[in-house]
């Protein structure tokens, strides 16, 4: 397969309680460490979980084929054996797509020194993303600042469905994009998808985008504070955040 076109976008600690190393109240929570250098695989030790996947990941023949690229984010967790299960995808390219970065993944069950709370092993959440691209130059910042540039023209039109359409095309590219996700959300929840709607700023909190001050989020989004759901999404935040 052409492994060519196929980008690690690396991988993004989610864990069930911190980010990194770091004290929480008296509580200590150490991550999940990647172990492949330790594992011999297909001839090699692999350092990092992204160089493992570099190795091991193939672009689905059925995914060329039907020109889908974009970047895929699996979520998964690392039990406090060092096993791998649990796994959600965030950000799917395509089905195909999803099946070959899930298999990749549950390869590395067993390569992984287990995250720890206070010193005893515990179960965390991990993420990867893995960029898939149709040709090595594509510029998937471009595009998705495009997408946007279009569906925000389709929203301010009344166009809600169309610019759904260009809002996912965008997210495809770039999942962890605050403004696209913000605005994708607020465009599913015009449309009455409040479940759609909700797992996209459930998304932004995750990425910490309301940890601290609005302001920057408020300045991004300053042309979408008179949408319907801008203040929704505000609401929605603050309340999870109490």
């Amino acid at each position: 397969m052409k492994k060519s076109v196929i980008f690690l976008a690396g991988m993004v600690i989610t864990m069930i309680a911190a980010g990194q190393n770091q004290r929480i109240e008296d509580v200590t929570v150490t991550a999940p460490k990647f172990n492949g250098a330790e594992t011999f695989v297909q001839g090699s030790y692999f350092t990092t979980v992204d160089d493992f996947l570099s190795h091991i990941v193939e672009y689905p023949q059925e995914a060329l084929t039907g020109g889908f690229q974009g970047t895929e984010v699996v979520e998964f967790v690392v039990t406090s054996s060092g096993e791998v299960s649990g796994f959600n995808i965030i950000n799917s390219v395509s089905s195909e797509i999803d099946e070959e970065v899930m298999r990749a993944v549950k390869l590395t069950s067993g390569m992984w020194l287990p995250g720890s709370v206070n010193g005893e092993p515990a179960d965390m959440k991990q993420e990867v993303a893995v960029t898939f691209k149709l040709h090595p130059t594509s510029d998937f910042v471009a595009m998705a600042k495009d997408y946007l540039k279009q569906g925000n023209k389709m929203l301010l039109k009344g166009n809600t469905r169309k610019a759904l359409d260009y809002y996912d095309k965008a997210v495809t590219v770039l999942p962890n994009e605050e403004a696209l996700l913000a605005a994708r959300g607020m465009c599913r929840y015009q449309l009455g998808d409040e479940e759609g709607a909700t797992r996209d700023w459930n998304r932004l909190k995750s990425l910490g985008y309301f940890d601290n001050s609005h302001s920057e989020g408020e300045n991004l989004l300053a042309n979408y504070k008179v949408l319907k759901g801008y203040n929704e999404m505000i609401r929605f935040t603050q309340n999870q955040s109490k």
